[in-house]
């Protein structure tokens, strides 16, 4: 599961296009896959990412805006990679008579393919967009539907680590098809923001995102009064700061937030690859104590000497194996960011909104226990005083993906049915909107 997660959120990282194509490139345009599925379209000289010479989407995945890593050009054979370094599809394809035809491997998937020009379909526009945040200059990209508005909009926030514009784009097509704008930016230090997310807490973070909405007020294309903000994972421990910091914030919605503090959502993880291993209470226990001593070092109130000899000892031990746990070192960048946040309760900041709020969360998650994030937020879920609206999504892990999909040896996982679908209603519905139709 660790490799597919990797596949999905990695797929969309930071991949410099190289491409051996000469300035004459007969591949410009939009090609698709015509004979079978799963579908996969590249598009050469129209990307949403300036730096690509290249992109693929996968439309039964909802991934758009993927960079391809490299396009060489032999006579009327081109070879074509795209993906993680670690795990590239390669497609080895010849053009005959207006077609593109070889074969796709892809992981253990391989098949012949056909692909054909089609026209883009899309129905807006993309903007790259510069704005400011306290000195510190911030970017992205905005999608605005057709028409001048104005336009309901949403502001992305980002999940841990790195991340940049391309991971949010299939969500940002759709809610500008159907009328609401979108701004999807590169977190602080990532692409062509500047800063750096290490180096800061929730609160900035949070003010990088108000930052943006307070940018999108001043285009005449954007309604300043519909607002909303969205964000997956870490994302839903910064937006309720935001919301609560703003009153620009009109709507926020939420996918797989832990409720708990990041200590808590952080031992979880450990917790599940040990049940999963068929571990219980006692072994549990030990790795319990472990985790509080690695916490306590990050705090600064205990020594990392007394956390590396706890680790040697226990290195024969098969649970501890099973865990599969490294202690970073004590000045090692995570633990001064996570010492700024490790023990920030979210719930008094969720209980003082008073904006519509939409969670979601996969029942299969095992980054976030789902559960007991809900457990917590269902006083506030029964209370009228509170516009929050619950939807879960049973067998869907933290992505809120499922297994399956047209083909099985295909090393991509989709969404669960209905998942997007029910985020585009519900933001429809605060944003004013009826259900828009989508060809």
């Amino acid at each position: 599961m660790k490799r597919i997660l990797g596949i999905l959120f990695g797929i969309v990282a930071t991949v410099t296009a190289q491409t051996a194509l000469g300035e004459d490139v007969p591949l410009a345009g939009r090609w698709e896959r015509t004979d079978a599925s799963p579908k996969i379209i590249l598009r050469f000289g129209n990307t949403l990412d300036p730096d690509a010479a290249a992109e693929a989407d996968f439309p039964e995945y909802e991934l758009v805006g993927v960079p391809v890593g490299k396009v060489e050009q032999d006579g009327d054979t081109y070879t074509i990679e795209h993906g993680p370094r670690d795990s590239r599809g390669t497609l080895s394809l010849q053009l005959k008579e207006g077609r593109l035809e070889g074969t796709w491997t892809y992981g253990d998937y391989h098949a012949e393919v056909v692909l054909e020009q089609r026209p883009e379909s899309w129905r807006f526009t993309r903007e790259e967009v510069h704005y400011d945040n306290d000195g510190t200059k911030l970017a992205g990209v905005l999608f605005l539907p057709e028409g001048d508005g104005p336009h309901p909009a949403m502001v992305w926030y980002h999940g841990s680590g790195d991340n940049e514009r391309t991971h949010y784009l299939y969500q940002s097509v759709q809610f500008a098809e159907a009328g609401i704008a979108c701004l999807v930016t590169d977190k602080r230090g990532n692409h062509d923001s500047e800063g750096d997310w290490r180096e800061v807490g929730f609160d900035t973070l949070a003010s990088d995102g108000i930052a943006g909405v307070h940018y999108l007020k001043t285009r005449n294309e954007i309604d300043a009064g519909r607002i909303g903000v969205i964000g997956i994972s870490q994302a839903c421990w910064i937006m309720p700061l935001a919301a609560a910091s703003s009153d620009d914030v009109k709507f926020i919605v939420a996918v797989s937030g832990a409720m708990v503090t990041p200590k808590d959502e952080g031992h979880y993880d450990f917790v599940v690859r040990l049940q999963d291993a068929g571990y219980g209470e006692a072994e549990l226990a030990k790795a319990k104590a472990l985790l509080e001593l690695d916490d306590n070092v990050t705090r600064g109130t205990a020594d990392i000497k007394n956390l590396v000899a706890q680790v040697k000892a226990l290195r024969g031990e098969p649970w501890f194996q099973a865990m599969e746990f490294t202690p970073s070192p004590a000045h090692y960048y995570w633990r001064e960011f996570y010492n700024r946040i490790i023990d920030y309760d979210p719930m008094p900041v969720w209980a003082g909104l008073h904006v519509p709020v939409l969670f979601i969360y996969g029942m299969a998650d095992k980054s976030v226990h789902a559960p007991t994030s809900i457990g917590l937020l269902q006083p506030l879920l029964n209370d009228p005083a509170h516009d929050y609206t619950l939807r879960t999504f049973e067998g869907a892990d933290h992505g809120i993906r499922v297994p399956g999909g047209p083909d099985a040896a295909f090393p991509l996982v989709p969404h669960a049915e209905g998942y997007y679908e029910a985020i585009l209603t519900w933001v429809q519905e605060q944003s004013g909107l009826g259900a828009t139709s989508r060809d």
